[in-house]
């Protein structure tokens, strides 16, 4: 295959990846989150990591989104302006996002993000799998407990 074709399929592909992986979210289809991760992840997302970078294993960081993200919640993301960067078997997909959740459990029951998501990718046997999620934040609003929201069991 001509290289520049290449290079384009691997960036499709790995854009398909992170929507793929956002929707599982947004869907809490948690088989199909974790299905799209490598064995370790590199996170760096406040709710998880504070203002550090951690390695959690796939399941420990899939666990944790599902249990944040119950039934009672409804979550949504949205992105745009994407940039794509192939080397090898390495990718980034870096975009602004937005995402909202939604709790009719609580008031507030709506929290808002703006910012931008960037994902490390690495081309497996499986194709291109999520290895590592950053969050920058530029402004939230609504309930800022929201997302660390869980119900009573």
């Amino acid at each position: 295959m001509d290289e520049t074709i290449k290079k384009i399929a691997d960036q499709l592909a790995a854009e398909k990846t992170v929507s793929r992986m956002e929707r599982a979210f947004d869907e809490k289809k948690w088989d199909v989150l974790r299905s799209l991760l490598t064995d370790s992840v590199e996170v760096d997302i406040g709710i998880f990591s504070g203002k550090e970078i951690i390695v959690l294993d796939g399941d420990v960081f899939c666990a944790g989104m599902e249990e944040r993200n119950g039934p009672d919640k409804t979550v949504f993301h949205s992105r745009s302006n994407v940039i794509t960067d192939v080397d090898g078997d390495r990718a980034t997909v870096s975009a602004t996002n937005y995402a909202q959740i939604y709790c009719a459990k609580v008031e507030p029951s709506l929290y808002e993000v703006w910012g931008v998501m960037t994902y490390k990718l690495s081309h497996t046997e499986k194709g291109w799998l999520v290895s590592g999620v950053r969050q920058e934040k530029w402004r939230e609003a609504g309930n800022l407990s929201l997302p660390d929201y869980r119900a009573e069991q």
